[in-house]
């Protein structure tokens, strides 16, 4: 609990825990970040990649999937 005239050690160990709560708040706002656009990078890889192969072997997955 802070106090009201606080030491030189007691006020940077409240801005040290300070500083710390607010590095794992934007720690996981980050990952959350890198989450979301390695999963769209990697879904835009994989829909070019079977585009690609699709087109060089004449090849329809969808049809191949259902069979139809």
């Amino acid at each position: 609990m802070p106090s009201l005239f606080p030491t030189d050690v007691e006020s940077a160990f409240e801005t040290m825990a300070l500083a710390f709560h607010e590095k794992n708040k934007w720690d996981a706002r980050w990952f959350k970040v890198q989450v979301i656009g390695w999963s769209v990078l990697s879904g835009l890889v994989s829909a070019t990649g079977l585009s690609i192969v699709e087109y060089m072997f004449d090849f329809n997955a969808f049809k191949w999937l259902f069979n139809l």
